[in-house]
């Protein structure tokens, strides 16, 4: 790493998730939300105003020059993401960005981009691997007490695309990085990889509800390519199976969240919709694990999920590197995982194409 900073000055790409969270979970772990900006400067103002950010770029190529910025955040649409993070990388900055790429191919380059600075953060966005509760089953699963792992189900499940009355975005534009398998089943198949190892071969199944949608302001209509739903069963290299589903069109609220189970030849582990952690022994009797997690007083309630309180854990995480100066977490997802998790994204889409079962690089 480099040199330890006093301050560790962020500048945002985009408005909509640090606006929702990252800017309020970076400033209270003792980071400084430093710059912002948008493809509409208006949006930048904005969100500027609303968290009292000193500065305002009109493009992403300004803000990542600038000598007030240690840390560059990217939370632009997927297209963006490869250029903006190799860009800021040869501008010196370290560099959170949201996950995925778009292709294999775009991930692969900034993961030697980052190998060639490497006194540099280049990290993607897995915030799932900070919270406390996803923390304490890694441990739990490295300390062997489970013995031989069995299976692994992880689910995704919410209405967030099921109103038909939704105006098209590039979120429903495949080529663009949309569809909910880009959106959020990376981080379900970076859990997977993380939990139980490298996933050896996987197949795939994609439901797309709408086939077109409304343009907003406009009587005309789009095609939408992107999926709604994602289910994919895999093969770890150790043996362990899974089940991974990601719905953006789940209708019964009642077992919507997002949730995570272990089953291994000890017992096992689950974390609820709740983000509450409970342990299973042999004949299935469960315990909770009760868990500190200091983000729960502290993320705003209408915003509360397992990404908000990961965002917040993250934000220490950075802060006690980049100020600290203390060495990064074994657990900090670099672009190399982006890479690998890209390969997964890349082989479940061939596996649906070809109804086949797809080995991962």
């Amino acid at each position: 790493m480099r040199t330890t900073l006093n301050l560790a000055r962020v500048g945002f790409v985009g408005t909509g998730w640090p606006d929702r969270v990252q800017i309020q979970a970076f400033r209270n772990a003792g980071l400084v939300p430093q710059g912002i900006c948008s493809g509409q400067i208006r949006n930048a103002k904005r969100i500027a105003e609303k968290h009292n950010i000193p500065e305002i770029y009109d493009s992403w190529e300004a803000l990542i020059c600038s000598e007030t910025i240690d840390l560059v955040s990217i939370a632009t649409p997927t297209w963006l993401h490869h250029k903006i993070a190799i860009a800021a990388l040869k501008a010196g900055k370290h560099v959170v960005c949201e996950a995925p790429t778009l292709t294999v191919e775009e991930a692969k380059e900034m993961s030697e981009v980052a190998k060639a600075h490497p006194n540099q953060l280049a990290l993607i966005d897995y915030e799932l691997r900070y919270t406390p509760q996803r923390q304490k089953m890694h441990q739990l699963i490295d300390s062997g007490k489970l013995g031989t792992l069995i299976s692994i189900q992880l689910n995704y499940l919410f209405d967030w695309n099921l109103d038909s009355t939704l105006f098209w975005n590039w979120e429903n534009d495949l080529e663009s990085g949309g569809g909910v398998l880009n959106l959020v089943g990376g981080h379900l198949l970076d859990q997977t990889r993380w939990f139980c190892g490298s996933i050896e071969k996987l197949t795939a199944q994609f439901l797309t509800v709408y086939d077109s949608r409304t343009v907003e302001s406009s009587n005309g209509k789009k095609a939408v390519t992107g999926d709604d739903q994602v289910t994919i069963l895999l093969q770890s290299k150790n043996g362990v199976r899974g089940i991974l589903t990601a719905s953006a069109v789940h209708p019964d609220k009642n077992s919507s969240g997002l949730t995570a189970m272990i089953h291994a030849s000890e017992g096992g582990l689950m974390i609820d919709k709740n983000e509450e952690l409970w342990q299973f022994d042999k004949n299935g009797n469960p315990q909770q694990e009760i868990i500190a997690d200091s983000s729960r007083k502290i993320v705003p309630q209408e915003v509360q999920s397992a990404f908000a309180y990961g965002t917040y854990h993250f934000a220490n995480e950075l802060k006690r590197v980049l100020v600290e100066g203390e060495k990064p977490s074994p657990d900090f997802a670099t672009f190399y995982d982006g890479l690998i998790a890209q390969k997964a994204i890349e082989a479940a889409r061939r596996s649906a194409k070809n109804a086949s079962w797809e080995y991962v690089e």
